[in-house]
C-alpha cells in the first residue's frame, strides 16, 4: 500500500515537474498584455509547491504513514521551489483584473515587497523543513507550522478564490 502510494506520488511528481520546466523553459519575451507563459510558469510553479505540500500535510495530519525517506524528498524538492528566482512569472499587469486564467489580486503588485518578504519566509521555512522531515513525525509536524503560514498569509491576502 505504502509503496503504491510512493509511486503515484512519484509519478505525479514527475509530471507536474515536467509541466514546470517546459512553462519555464518556454517563458520567452513579454508581449505586451500576453501573459499566458508567465501565468502557466507561475501556476505551474504553485503546483508543484502544493504538491509537495500535499505530500507532507498529508503525513503531519497522519491520513498517510510517515516516511522518512519521502518526506525528506517532498521537503527537499519544497525548499528548492523556494529558492528558485521566478521573478519573470510575475510582470505587472498579470493579474486577474487586467488578465483572464489567474487569481491574483491586483493588489500583490502594489505590495511586492510584502510578497517578497513571505518569498524570504517559505524560503528560510521550507530550508528547516528540509534538514528536520526525515527526523521523524515530530519534527515534520513541527516544521510544517511556519510553511503552511508563509502560504497561507500570501494566499489570503493576494489571490483570489478559484471559482
Amino acid at each position: 500500500m505504502l509503496q503504491t502510494l510512493r509511486n503515484k506520488a512519484m509519478i505525479k511528481f514527475k509530471k507536474t515537474a515536467i509541466l514546470c520546466v517546459s512553462a519555464l523553459m518556454f517563458s520567452g519575451a513579454i508581449a505586451a498584455g500576453d501573459f499566458d507563459k508567465e501565468i502557466d510558469g507561475r501556476q505551474s510553479y504553485m503546483g508543484v509547491l502544493g504538491y509537495n505540500m500535499g505530500i507532507l500535510g498529508a503525513m503531519a495530519g497522519e491520513k498517510m504513514p510517515y516516511d522518512a525517506d519521502l518526506a525528506s524528498a517532498a521537503a527537499r524538492n519544497l525548499a528548492l521551489a523556494a529558492a528558485m528566482n521566478n521573478g519573470s512569472m510575475w510582470p505587472q499587469g498579470s493579474d486577474m483584473d487586467s488578465t483572464e486564467g489567474t487569481w491574483a489580486k491586483a493588489d500583490l503588485w502594489q505590495n511586492f515587497p510584502i510578497v517578497m518578504d513571505q518569498l524570504g519566509n517559505l524560503k528560510t521555512y521550507s530550508e528547516a523543513l528540509a534538514t528536520n522531515a526525515g527526523n521523524g513525525l515530530s519534527s515534520l509536524q513541527a516544521g510544517m507550522k511556519g510553511v503552511g503560514d508563509s502560504c497561507k498569509e500570501c494566499h489570503k491576502r493576494f489571490r483570489a478564490k478559484k471559482n
